[in-house]
């Protein structure tokens, strides 16, 4: 998941457009980011185009206590050498929200793959401005996270980081 974020991240035309986004402080990006990702997905050679979804209803493990019975996830995919899916929620916020974040994993670990699929973990993205690197790296000391940390880096030629947690099913 890390080289494949850090390979999206790097194309010219989306640091371009992240910067624009940086620069004017424009929030609720989350859509095109989807399509982006999903563009980026079906051009890899390891990823097969149809093994990759967008907003597919999963139904919820009821005895997981969940209160709907159905939950969108952002995106899913699965790659050429894994026999499992990836399941994917993206988060665009002006400020570093780890109650989002905690929020969106929480739904997810509930979620019931289709019968062809298998979950090993899901993950939330979560795009913010940089300056709030601070206010993860002490989160991280202090582990008060509920979920696991998996990497962060900033965003080439933007103002802004992409960091991702992860569930265990």
């Amino acid at each position: 998941m890390h080289v494949l974020l850090r390979d999206f991240f790097s194309e010219r035309p989306i640091k371009k457009t992240l910067k624009f986004i940086s620069d004017h402080r424009t929030s609720g990006c989350e859509k095109w980011f989807q399509i982006e990702l999903l563009r980026f997905l079906h051009s890899h050679d390891k990823i097969p185009s149809d093994e990759i979804s967008k907003e597919d209803p999963y139904d919820y493990d009821q005895r997981k206590g969940a209160g709907c019975v159905h939950q969108r996830i952002d995106i899913t995919f699965r790659t050429t050498c894994k026999q499992y899916y990836h399941a994917v929620e993206i988060k665009h916020k002006s400020h570093f929200s780890i109650v989002d974040v905690t929020s969106d994993l929480q739904k997810l670990v509930r979620v019931k793959p289709k019968q062809k699929e298998y979950f090993r973990r899901v993950f939330c993205l979560l795009i913010h401005p940089f300056q709030h690197q601070e206010i993860l790296e002490k989160k991280l000391a202090r582990k008060d996270f509920e979920h696991k940390f998996e990497f962060t880096f900033k965003v080439p030629s933007t103002d802004l980081s992409c960091t991702v947690f992860s569930a265990t099913l």
